[in-house]
C-alpha cells in the first residue's frame, strides 16, 4: 500500500495530461479510487477505528456548486484546492496527535502546472490575453492544449481546463468532508471551526455593549462622521469586530485619529463591557493594526493635560451612549 503522503500527493497535484489519457470520466474515477485508499489508509492507522465506523466514501465525486467570475478562473479553483488542503493537512496532524498517531506531514498547498501558468481565462465573459513564449514559440493556448493533450482551441483551452481544476477541487472537498468527519469523533465543533479558520480576524472581536446590532451600526456611523473611522470602512466588518456577529472581516479597521484617541475611545468602550475580556488590549491593537495601545493610553493620563484628556473621554462617552 503506498504511503499516506504517496496517496495524498496523487490526489493533489494536478496532471494536465490525464485530460487526454482519461477523459473526464476517468480522471474522476482515479481520482475517486485514491481518496478511498487515502481514507483507509488513514483510518486504518487510529486506534478509533476499533470502536467508530469509518466515513462513508461516496461513489462520485461532490457536485460543484461555487461560481467563479474572476478574471483567473485556474487560480480561483486552485485557491479553492488550497484551502482543502490546509485543512486536510491541519486537522489530519490534530486527529493523529490527539489518538497519539504518529504524524503523516502533509503539504498544505499544491502548485499551478508549469504549462498552465499563463492561462489566464474569464469563463463569464470568454476574455483570454494570448501571449507567446519566447522560447518555445507557442501561443499560452497552444501550450495548454498541448499539455492537455486535446486539440487546440481557445474554446477547448476554457472547458478543458475548468472541467481538470473542477475535478481535482471536488477531490480535495471529498476528501475535507472525510477529515471533517474523522474529526468530529475526537473534537467539538467549535473547536474544529477554530483549527480550520485560517482568517487572522477570527475570534478578533468585542462583546456588544448594546441589545440591538443597529446601535453597533450607529456608533460606527458616528465614529465615520466624526473623522475617526476610515469613510470606506465597512459596517459589516466593524459589526463583526465590535459584537462577533456576522462574517468575519478579511481587513482591520483604519483609524484616522492618534494612538491617544483611539486608546481613549477604548477605554471607554471597555468601561461599558459588564465582564473582563481577556486580551482585549492585544485584540485592539490587532483589529486597529496599532501598537502599544494601552501604554498611549498611560502615557496620555500622566503626560497629557487633564483638560484635554477629559474632552477625549467626554467626547467617546457621548458617542458610545448614543
Amino acid at each position: 500500500m503506498a504511503s499516506i503522503k504517496t496517496l495524498f500527493d496523487k490526489i493533489t497535484i494536478i496532471h494536465p495530461e490525464k485530460v487526454g489519457l482519461l477523459g473526464e470520466i476517468g480522471l474522476e474515477q482515479e481520482l475517486i479510487a485514491n481518496v478511498r485508499l487515502f481514507a483507509e489508509e488513514i483510518w486504518n492507522s487510529l486506534p478509533i477505528s476499533t470502536e467508530n465506523t469509518m466515513p462513508i466514501i461516496g461513489d462520485s465525486l461532490p457536485f460543484a456548486t461555487d461560481s467563479y467570475c474572476s478574471e483567473d478562473i485556474l487560480q480561483s479553483y486552485l485557491s479553492s484546492i488550497n484551502d482543502s488542503i490546509k485543512n486536510i493537512s491541519t486537522l489530519l496532524q490534530e486527529i493523529q496527535k490527539l489518538t497519539k498517531t504518529p504524524q503523516s506531514n502533509l503539504k498544505k498547498s499544491t502548485r499551478m502546472p508549469e504549462s498552465l501558468k499563463e492561462c489566464q481565462m474569464n469563463i463569464s465573459t470568454g476574455n483570454f490575453p494570448v501571449s507567446c513564449s519566447g522560447i518555445t514559440g507557442k501561443t499560452n493556448i497552444e501550450e495548454g492544449c498541448d499539455a492537455m493533450g486535446i486539440p487546440c482551441s481557445l474554446d477547448n483551452l476554457l472547458n478543458y481546463g475548468e472541467m481538470l481544476f473542477s475535478t481535482y477541487k471536488n477531490a480535495a472537498v471529498m476528501v475535507e468532508d472525510f477529515i471533517m468527519r474523522t474529526a468530529s469523533m475526537l473534537m467539538t465543533e467549535e473547536e474544529i471551526k477554530e483549527i480550520t479558520n485560517h482568517n487572522k480576524y477570527y475570534g478578533e472581536h468585542f462583546p456588544s455593549i448594546y441589545s440591538q446590532e443597529d446601535d453597533v451600526k450607529k456608533l460606527c456611523y458616528e465614529l465615520i462622521n466624526q473623522g475617526f473611522l476610515d469613510i470606506k470602512t465597512s459596517i459589516d466588518d466593524f459589526v463583526y469586530f465590535f459584537s462577533g456577529i456576522g462574517e468575519v472581516p478579511n481587513n482591520y479597521l483604519i483609524w484616522h485619529g492618534t494612538n491617544v484617541s483611539l486608546s481613549i475611545f477604548l477605554d471607554c468602550y471597555f468601561i461599558k463591557i459588564k465582564t473582563d475580556v481577556p486580551s482585549k488590549w492585544k485584540h485592539a491593537e490587532r483589529i486597529f493594526n496599532k501598537k502599544n495601545l494601552r501604554q498611549s493610553l498611560n502615557n496620555a493620563r500622566d503626560n497629557t493635560k487633564q483638560s484635554v484628556v477629559d474632552e477625549q473621554y467626554h467626547i467617546f462617552t457621548d458617542m458610545i451612549n448614543l
